[in-house]
């Protein structure tokens, strides 16, 4: 009786057993039933194209272009990398490559300029972070893929380019840009103000930036500085690990600069400093504005919550994700999908994407004296190099915008004019007010003995 009553409990677990089975996979049946017709619509659609189309395309132009759609359809910054793309990819690394220097991405359909590298051809022509680029040439870029963009951008060095811009909400304009080599070099100027106050302009965050930078302060700190302006404007970002490592020359050991969070378990990580302290603790502010995006974000953010420094300008970009590059198809093929895997949050677990970071002290420059400014700055590098007896950016009589053209006027004739010698004149005119408050602040801190923490808030138009 009882050998009966257990064979019934068998039989009945294992019929429901069965049933439950079938009902999960019919469940799961479905649904890759449903995943196999979605997919079953590319072969179906290329299929059509290829025996109906007016003209004949190729397999490969229809496959990147279902690629291309799919990144698209994500975010704003993942994208299919086709073999030219890759190659290029290679060559923004090593930091040398023909076109216009700037970094773009694209943004409510537009592509739009994150920021123009310091002293490159659109640097000098007035191309500014924020800019929209609506034509490139005679051709009008509705919703483009980024890759045709860059490839048009770039180019062999002394041809033009004709680019036109949406500025704001109603400002058009065009510029004629001469293309040039752009050579991209981490630390663009490092000196010592005044008041024993060292200045560094960071440009882009590549493989060598921190060793440059950690040598650049050693020999400013052997000139006796005590104070250090870090310049992160216009700076674009780079490489995730350089930023990290660039923030822990200033962030002492054990606390975290950045974190990253994304679906998978191992896309959550956190970077601390190290505990070792490379230099010493000295009263520090950094320079941002609209054009400081990405590598530069996680620095000037990290030296915000840790109280590190104070922060002097405008708000940044706002990007805050965090792209891997995934190798696609075989080895030899050389494609890749550059897919956001995560985003990236400050110390105090702040996400800045679309908000960017607000600094301590708000000083805002108008167009006008930001175009005086790197022109200057422009200046400035043209003299170093030809110190150091190198070539310069771009040779004499290249004009890289046909906006810059102004009616010529003798040095005797201005001077009569104005009653002032031309170099007397261009000092009057420029003024780098954000670099000013700066050293103004780094003044004040020192004059109290402040040390490493200088949290304060003020603004400051200009």
């Amino acid at each position: 009786m009882r050998r009966k009553k257990l064979l019934l409990i068998i039989a009945i677990l294992i019929a429901v057993n069965f049933v439950l089975g079938m009902q999960v996979q019919e469940k799961l049946a479905g649904g890759g039933r449903e995943r196999l017709s979605r997919i079953d619509l590319i072969p179906q659609a290329m299929s059509l194209i290829e025996n109906h189309y007016v003209e004949e395309v190729s397999n490969e132009t229809l496959v990147y272009g279902a690629l291309r759609g799919m990144l698209n359809s994500l975010d704003l910054h993942s994208q299919f990398l086709p073999p030219v793309a890759v190659r290029s990819m290679e060559v923004d690394t090593i930091g040398t490559f023909g076109g216009l220097g700037i970094e773009i991405t694209k943004k409510q359909g537009f592509v739009t300029v994150v920021s123009p590298l310091v002293g490159t051809p659109a640097y000098r022509a007035g191309l500014m972070a924020g800019d929209r680029i609506v034509k490139i040439n005679d051709e009008l870029l509705r919703d483009p893929d980024m890759n045709d963009v860059v490839s048009k951008l770039r180019g062999e060095p002394g041809t033009k380019l004709t680019v036109t811009i949406v500025r704001g909400h109603t400002t058009i304009k065009k510029f004629t840009i001469t293309r040039a080599i752009i050579k991209v070099q981490s630390i663009a100027e490092a000196n010592v103000l005044e008041d024993s106050i060292g200045y560094v302009k960071v440009i882009q965050f590549q493989e060598r930036t921190a060793p440059d930078l950690h040598e650049a302060l050693t020999d400013l700190e052997a000139q006796g500085m005590d104070a250090l302006i870090l310049d992160l404007r216009d700076n674009p970002g780079g490489l995730l690990v350089s930023a990290i490592e660039v923030a822990d020359l200033f962030i002492p050991g054990g606390r975290v600069i950045v974190s990253t969070k994304g679906r998978r378990q191992s896309q959550n990580q956190e970077y601390k400093s190290r505990d070792a302290r490379t230099h010493p603790p000295y009263p520090l502010a950094v320079l941002i504005n609209k054009g400081s995006a990405s590598g530069s974000e996680i620095v000037a953010g990290a030296i915000k919550d840790l109280k590190r420094g104070v922060l002097i300008g405008e708000s940044s970009y706002g990007k805050a994700s965090v792209q891997t590059l995934l190798r696609l198809g075989k080895k030899d093929e050389r494609m890749a999908l550059k897919l956001t895997t995560g985003k990236y949050y400050t110390p105090s677990g702040t996400s800045i994407e679309d908000k960017g970071i607000e600094p301590h002290v708000v000083v805002t420059e108008t167009p006008e004296q930001e175009m005086l400014r790197r022109t200057q700055k422009y200046k400035e590098m043209e003299r170093a190099l030809q110190e150091n007896g190198e070539e310069k950016p771009e040779s004499e009589g290249e004009k890289p915008s046909a906006e810059s053209e102004k009616p010529s006027i003798s040095e005797e004739e201005l001077e009569k004019l104005i009653g002032r010698t031309p170099e007397e004149e261009k000092q009057k005119e420029f003024v780098d007010i954000q670099l000013e408050e700066a050293i103004r602040i780094l003044k004040a801190i020192k004059a109290i003995g402040g040390g490493s923490n200088v949290p304060v808030g003020a603004s400051v138009a200009g």
